[in-house]
């Protein structure tokens, strides 16, 4: 069964030192460049600005499975060094601890 669509927003605590800043940034995971209606097939997973009005920013948990909350045939695949969006199959290459916490 599927989750609520959920954004994945890089951790973030009180201190940390990043990119030569102390300052808080908000990025989270999209498909593609985090711009457009829909995740593709190929298109890699990268890290933009948040916006919790982007829909290529939402995800879907499927199991073990984190897919594209706009097309929830559209997967998270790991053969490469990249995450990639492949259609859901049954692969240990999408295959993802998950959990709320």
């Amino acid at each position: 069964s599927l989750s609520s669509p959920f954004q994945l927003m890089m951790w973030w605590e009180r201190n940390y030192f990043w990119q030569e800043t102390f300052s808080r940034r908000r990025w989270c995971a999209a498909c593609g460049k985090g711009e457009g209606k829909r995740c593709k097939e190929g298109e890699h997973v990268r890290i933009v600005k948040c916006n919790s009005k982007d829909k290529v920013q939402q995800w879907v948990r499927d199991g073990s499975r984190i897919c594209a909350y706009t097309d929830k045939t559209m997967c998270w695949d790991y053969r490469t060094r990249d995450f990639t969006m492949r259609r859901r199959k049954s692969s240990a290459t999408q295959d993802f601890l998950a959990r709320p916490f």
